[in-house]
């Protein structure tokens, strides 16, 4: 059931007919690291027809009465029926508000960064618009660096200097009345409905670039010292443990769409059994990384209780397989018709493309920093500590376990898994400090 508000007042709610809170066309669209907007047509007899104020009323819009999304009007207008017009914008917008003055800023670690453009919009609005900062869990592999603000808006800092160079995804969450503004380097929930072509999923490739599509790849490791042919170089190839066969090849896809080959390297790989992994992780998975899918509440069983509700953030499998993919995909967007929602709209997926030798570079700048440059002991702990606050505030979205070894020593662990070593997204607490992996707790930085 979907309402809005307007002041703490209701003037919409889908499950009642009355004149005093009908609304025309109601639509909300959320959108990842947007601030997301509001639509609706207001008619003379609505309750908040006469008291809403644009910039000035406080609009929010709850699902089976938790709030969802909030905002304020930005624009409006009056149809032929003397109809109020309304576009809301979202809660992240207020960041528009305030500019951030001339500054030279050197050693700030990405939460240092963002809670110091937060605080300078804070002491220049109300109360009503200001941000607490949350979770933060992207970090900057070429820490310590400089970063400078010259007059631009708030909202602009962060996405130009921060969401834009680095990642990740800016989202406000509402606790206890506080309004926290985290940036989170993963998606933080894994939803258990699976989308598959062919059974709730009817199409999805029209807007998909098959240039980079293959159903067959030669994968390439390491450099080898010698090479049969003395003017070649030689590479390291699955050929020992893949049944004496270059070829890496999806055989659904290439039943689907015949043989299309690509080659693939991989500079740092050095064993054949790595390599062979990577190459069939490529076909049915990171090859896709690029592509975006549109479809309806229908399409995800919207009317079935049974099945989680999708939500802005959440990551979904998707399988297809003519196309041999088997991955998650991110919901990066949703537009939701509150008077008809079984029409809403999801996209999944986003036109980012991801570099294959972006986790390579990151290293080799990591091992570059000089030692003398690293944030001094004091402020990484301040930091963990703040982060470890915000994790543990956020654990109602995943399964915490805690551990003691021979020693009586006890270790946390908040995963996306109710087994956490079965976890792809797990966070790490004990004495030695906190962690977080994203292979399944392979490895923990």
């Amino acid at each position: 059931m979907y309402s809005i508000y307007a002041d703490g007042i209701c003037i919409y709610n889908d499950a009642f007919a009355l004149d005093n809170i009908k609304v025309i066309d109601p639509k909300l669209t959320l959108e990842d690291s947007a601030a997301g907007s509001l639509s609706m047509i207001l008619p003379p007899s609505n309750i908040g027809y006469g008291t809403i104020v644009r910039m000035v009323s406080d609009i929010s819009v709850h699902k089976d009465g938790e709030e969802i999304w909030a905002g304020r009007v930005l624009s409006e207008d009056k149809d032929f029926w003397n109809n109020r017009v309304l576009f809301c914008e979202g809660e992240l917008a207020f960041l528009n508000d305030s500019t951030q003055p001339p500054a030279e800023y050197y050693g700030q670690t990405v939460r240092g960064f963002l809670e110091t453009l937060i605080t300078i919009h804070n002491s220049k609005v109300t109360n009503d618009k200001q941000f607490t900062i949350g979770s933060v869990t992207v970090t900057d592999p070429n820490d310590p660096t400089y970063r400078y603000t010259n007059y631009e808006k708030t909202i602009e800092c962060i996405n130009e200097k921060l969401v834009k160079k680095l990642g990740g995804h800016l989202r406000i969450r509402k606790v206890n009345g506080v309004r926290y503004l985290d940036y989170l380097a993963d998606y933080p929930n894994t939803n258990s409905q699976i989308i598959e072509f062919g059974k709730n999923l009817l199409d999805f490739t029209r807007k998909w670039d098959l240039t980079e599509f293959a159903t067959v790849i030669i994968p390439l490791g390491n450099r080898l010292d010698e090479s049969p042919i003395e003017a070649l170089d030689a590479y390291l190839t699955v050929e020992s443990v893949n049944n004496g066969s270059f070829y890496v090849q999806s055989s659904e896809a290439v039943a689907s769409y015949g043989w299309i080959e690509k080659v693939i390297h991989w500079d740092d790989v050095s064993t054949a059994s790595s390599l062979l992994s990577k190459a069939e992780a490529y076909l049915s998975d990171i090859q896709f990384d690029n592509m975006s899918i549109e479809l309806s509440a229908l399409d995800l069983h919207y009317l079935d209780v049974n099945y989680e509700a999708v939500k802005l953030l959440d990551e979904l499998r998707v399988i297809s397989k003519p196309h041999g993919m088997d991955r998650h995909f991110p919901v990066t967007k949703l537009e939701i018709p509150l008077d008809s929602p079984e029409k809403t709209q999801f996209k999944l997926g986003d036109s980012i493309k991801t570099s294959l030798t972006s986790v390579n570079n990151q290293t080799n700048t990591n091992i570059l920093r000089k030692i003398e440059n690293l944030p001094k002991a004091q402020s990484v702990l301040k930091e963990a500590k703040e982060n470890a606050t915000q994790i543990m505030n956020m654990a109602t979205n995943g399964y915490v376990t805690i551990t003691q070894d021979q020693y009586g020593t006890n270790t946390m662990y908040i995963s996306n898994d109710k087994d956490y070593t079965k976890a792809t997204k797990l966070w790490k607490w004990n004495i030695n400090g906190l962690a977080y992996s994203n292979d399944g707790g392979e490895t923990f930085g």
